[in-house]
């Protein structure tokens, strides 16, 4: 409403100072003697022009955008007071506001719920292949001695941590390939143990690789996680 006056007042303002400049043009010979001596006399009334038009074009527009508010404030409580069309309507929308919060809500907390119980399972998987990591290590020391009994042992126990780690991550996709990977490492290290062949070391070694970048990958998704709720 004052923007609208404000504009309204300046563009008639405006209007003036060119009408007046068109009615006047006997006096562009003697301009410099009139700024000189009316500069501030000019100034001071264009200045009091504009504020008596600003207050008209205010008052105007109050009156014709403001008309009978009273009157519609006082039906308005009526409304509200006697439980009336409207009243009935914003208790709708409140009602209808307050469930959205709420579903939002649940739905924030069962998401918050499904994450923490995702990481818990990354968390325990991890330490599973860990443990596939340290038996298929020292299924290499002892397949180094020729010691293929032992090794084989420590290689059903890896492929046992294995089944178990894959079992927490079942509706987690998202190492399904290096998990697949690594069992396929698995199952050619323990034939090759079993066979007594000689690259029975190179297929474990193998075997260590793939739990390895599973590990990793879980490590860096950990650390991710935990920026995330740092910041």
């Amino acid at each position: 409403m004052i923007a609208n006056a404000l504009f309204a007042a300046t563009a008639c303002l405006l209007a003036a100072l060119l009408y007046v400049l068109e009615v006047c043009t006997f006096l562009v010979p003697y301009r410099d003697l009139v700024f000189s001596k009316y500069f501030s006399t000019i100034v001071t009334f264009a200045g009091l022009l504009l504020i008596n038009l600003f207050a008209l074009f205010y008052l105007l527009i109050r009156t014709a955008f403001l008309k009978d508010t009273g009157q519609k404030l006082a039906h308005l409580e009526k409304e509200l007071r006697t439980g009336g069309a409207i009243s009935e309507e914003l208790a709708k929308r409140l009602e209808e506001s307050a469930r959205s919060a709420k579903d939002t809500t649940a739905a924030k907390a069962r998401e918050a719920e499904q994450a923490v119980a995702q990481r818990s399972k990354r968390i325990e998987a991890r330490a599973l292949l860990l443990r596939v990591k340290a038996s298929t290590t020292l299924a290499v020391k002892a397949a180094a001695k020729n010691d293929f009994t032992t090794a084989e042992k420590l290689l059903v126990d890896a492929t046992e941590y294995l089944r178990q780690a894959r079992a927490l991550l079942v509706d987690d996709h998202t190492y399904d390939g290096d998990l697949i990977a690594t069992k396929a490492a698995l199952n050619e290290a323990t034939s090759a143990v079993k066979a007594h062949a000689e690259n029975a070391r190179k297929k474990i070694e193998e075997a260590i690789t793939d739990t390895d970048r599973v590990v990793g990958s879980l490590e860096v998704e950990e650390k991710t996680q935990t920026v995330i709720r740092g910041s």
